[in-house]
């Protein structure tokens, strides 16, 4: 069985885009939507987003945590919200 991948990927959901960073996939970019940041990923395969969607995946949580908090900084320095 095949599963089918996604050249490029975007989302707006923060903790899947920590996810998949975590998960190996590649963050290509990140664009501003309002105060909201894009993140933007090549080569998802869709039977990952499946199985995070279902909860079958996992990621070593501090990892995770310091990918989110990475992500959140850069989305700020963008929309021009960092602090110091």
């Amino acid at each position: 069985m095949t599963t089918k991948v996604y050249p490029e990927y975007a989302t707006s959901d923060i903790t899947l885009a920590s996810f998949l960073k975590e998960n190996g996939n590649k963050l290509d970019r990140i664009q501003i939507d309002g105060n909201k940041g894009v993140f933007y990923f090549t080569e998802v395969e869709e039977s990952v987003l499946f199985q995070y969607e279902l909860g079958g995946l996992w990621v070593e949580p501090k990892s995770f945590h310091s990918t989110l908090k990475t992500l959140v900084s850069a989305v700020n320095r963008q929309v021009g919200n960092y602090k110091r």
